[in-house]
């Protein structure tokens, strides 16, 4: 079976980045929540690909 790719602009397929390098949800007066919104790290983006799912970290949406 073959798979084609689809290509779209980031703006298509994500509601928001935030860019808080350095910041921790305690640093931010909160914690890491058990489901929520993904929180993705470095070790997470590889060759332009999300990798180790198993390791992406949640924030409540009030955070």
């Amino acid at each position: 079976m073959k798979f084609e790719w689809v290509t779209k602009p980031l703006s298509e397929i994500v509601s928001l980045v935030i860019d808080y390098r350095g910041k921790t949800p305690k640093k931010l007066g909160s914690d890491w929540s058990a489901f929520g919104t993904r929180a993705l790290s470095a070790k997470n983006i590889k060759m332009r690909e999300i990798v180790q799912l198993e390791t992406i970290r949640f924030v409540d949406s009030d955070l």
